[in-house]
């Protein structure tokens, strides 16, 4: 995986900035502040060519690299302790990506078992919405929420479902749609 690094064009506060990164599904962006990572946009599949390594980004950003570079080789890969920075995200949304932190590598939820775990079962559609805004997919897992009956539901990155199979899959995980390839005789 290699990256590049721009500190000024993206945002001009101190400490902030962004980069890419290849990655086996595709070039991906991450963006950050001094606080914390606040951005992690996943690819769209096209090709993509190598960059530099952003050596003089903050030690959590190159930290962070280096975890997705372990997640993305199919590595178990925890992104705990990874500062992330929320400001401008709603605190009811803030307590969801929280939630969903805690979903460990290869395990899965559906956005009803994660409604009920916070306290509002029957919200299955509102925590979709809000995973649907999540501004740091993988770090906050929210590709590891499935429908009911282990579907695939929704995904809003680029590629869609295409690219949560894929992120699943780096985990052994097989949504129940995507095990059946032929006729159910």
């Amino acid at each position: 995986m290699t990256a590049a690094v721009d500190t000024g064009s993206a945002d001009p506060s101190p400490g902030s900035g962004w980069c890419s990164f290849e990655t086996p599904i595709g070039r991906c962006r991450m963006g950050w502040s001094a606080k914390g990572l606040t951005r992690l946009c996943l690819p769209e599949h096209t090709p993509t060519r190598a960059i530099p390594r952003p050596d003089d980004a903050p030690v959590f950003v190159r930290e962070a690299l280096s975890r997705l570079e372990r997640y993305f080789a199919g590595e178990r890969e925890d992104f705990s302790g990874i500062p992330l920075d929320l400001d401008g995200v709603e605190p009811a949304r803030q307590t969801l990506y929280a939630a969903l932190c805690r979903i460990g590598w290869g395990e899965t939820e559906t956005y009803g078992s994660l409604a009920a775990i916070l306290g509002q079962p029957g919200a299955a559609r509102a925590v979709g919405r809000a995973m649907g805004a999540n501004p740091i997919p993988v770090i906050i897992p929210c590709h590891r929420i499935l429908a009911a009956g282990g579907r695939m539901g929704g995904f809003s990155a680029p590629q869609g479902l295409t690219t949560k199979a894929e992120l699943l899959a780096l985990e052994g995980v097989v949504p129940e749609e995507t095990r059946q390839l032929g006729f159910g005789f």
